[in-house]
């Protein structure tokens, strides 16, 4: 299965994002390098949704 940036409506979500575009792998291993080092020593149980946008 290819990995495509359209939605479940075929169309792209590019335009609801504030950022302009798509996580890369590189934006998810940055978030997981933090999460496993000490710095996130303060974040015992949070959720962090990688959304590119403000969440409601």
């Amino acid at each position: 299965m290819a990995v495509t940036d359209d939605g479940p409506d075929g169309k792209s979500p590019i335009g609801t994002v504030p950022i302009g575009r798509m996580a890369t792998t590189e934006d998810v291993a940055n978030v997981a390098e933090f999460l496993a080092g000490e710095s996130s020593s303060f974040l015992p149980g949070e959720d962090l949704l990688m959304t590119g946008r403000s969440s409601n």
